[in-house]
């Protein structure tokens, strides 16, 4: 009987039936590999604090804060790289196929998987945000003879001309309208346009602020461009109003109360956006913050406009108006559906006076969306 030759075990030299050792891995290898996995822990951990910086701190420091603020793009961007690395660990691996080592880098493996993980956590926040009714008749029919109607709109100044403005204030009933961006004959046309239509306000704009945070070399870039493009219309039929003073914002803030006492304190604000590569961060963190503490200085009121902020922000969650009557929905960009847009557009109110009965967003031509709050007295039958 013929035996099939046996096979050698180990390389030329080795004893018969010997197994050869393992020979240990080169020290840059284990140095390389462990390079990896930091680099891979690293930015795991970068992501997976993107979900929720807010209980960690770090909201309102880049990239957190940019992150929050565009989660439909951080989702997006997480699933981006998972896959190129998914095809990098593919393209290694056709690589080495006639190397011995033949295994997918597990690195890039994990990683991937943390990225997907994280991906689906933004998609998660996106869906679990109070949904605001998108449209021309949606949101505010429920208004009432002693509802409040509050308008908040970055107009832009390309963007929604006073026709559009004056349409969808008339539109809504809005008794109050604060707007930003918007060129002062602008907003007077707006006014003009309301009295004519019969329903005539009060304009006050902002006034142009100098250098409030010393060191910012923005300062010097954008204080000769500053005017005052933040307003504040207010319906006649609430009674009159006068400006007091307001926080240094350079996109503006202009705050009033009833001439008489009898009726909310109002405040239209824009704050500069979280974009370091433009603006200081310091500054942006300040802006917020002078905006969000009207809340507490203005018992019973109302505080509008382009915040630059969301309530994934910790500023806003700790403000006055927090779990306050507050609206805010997907306003910006346009080009995003409310779904997926940032909610950095408010109407925030103090909790103790109001309740929010009706919300709305309307696109009107701007790049951002119009977010319109209907608010009841607490005290209202």
């Amino acid at each position: 009987m013929l035996l099939p030759p046996r096979r050698r075990v180990g390389p030329p030299g080795t004893p018969h039936g010997a197994t050869a050792a393992t020979p240990p891995r080169p020290r840059a290898d284990r140095v390389a590999t462990g390079i990896a996995w930091a680099a891979a822990g690293l930015v795991g951990v970068v992501a997976v604090v993107g979900v929720a910086p807010r209980l960690v701190g770090l909201s309102e420091t880049t990239p957190w804060a940019q992150g929050v603020q565009l989660r439909a793009a951080s989702a997006a961007g997480c699933l981006a790289l998972a896959v190129v690395l998914l095809v990098v660990a593919g393209l290694v691996r056709l690589a080495r196929r006639r190397a011995a080592h033949r295994r997918t880098p597990p690195q890039a493996l994990a990683l991937a998987l943390v990225l997907v993980l994280v991906a689906g956590g933004h998609a998660g926040a996106l869906a679990l945000r109070p949904e605001v009714p998108a449209g021309t008749a949606a949101g505010t029919s429920s208004a009432r003879e002693g509802d409040l109607v509050v308008t908040a709109l970055n107009a832009g100044p390309d963007g929604a001309t006073p026709d559009d403005v004056a349409a969808l204030a008339l539109r809504r009933g809005s008794q109050v309208l604060a707007l930003s961006e918007t060129r002062p004959e602008a907003a007077r046309a707006v006014a003009d346009a309301l009295a004519a239509a019969g329903r005539p306000v009060q304009l006050l704009s902002a006034e142009p602020v100098g250098p409030v945070l010393p060191g910012s070399w923005a300062d010097g870039l954008l204080l000769p461009l500053v005017r005052a493009d933040t307003h504040l219309l207010v319906a006649e039929e609430l009674g009159p109003y006068v400006a007091e003073p307001a926080p240094p914002l350079l996109g503006g803030a202009v705050v009033a109360r009833p001439a008489d006492g009898d009726g909310p304190p109002l405040a239209s604000v824009h704050t500069l956006p979280a974009v370091p590569v433009l603006f200081d961060m310091d500054r942006w963190r300040a802006e917020t913050a002078m905006a969000v503490a009207l809340c507490a200085r203005l018992p019973g009121g109302v505080v509008a406009g382009d915040l630059n902020a969301t309530r994934d922000h910790a500023v806003l969650r700790g403000s006055a108006c927090d779990p306050a009557a507050a609206v805010t929905g997907g306003s910006w960009p346009t080009d995003l559906p409310p779904a997926l847009a940032s909610p950095i557009d408010h109407v925030l109110a103090d909790p103790g006076a109001w309740s929010v009965v009706g919300q709305a967003l309307d696109d009107v031509g701007s790049d951002h969306r119009a977010v319109t709050a209907v608010l009841r007295p607490r005290t209202a039958p």
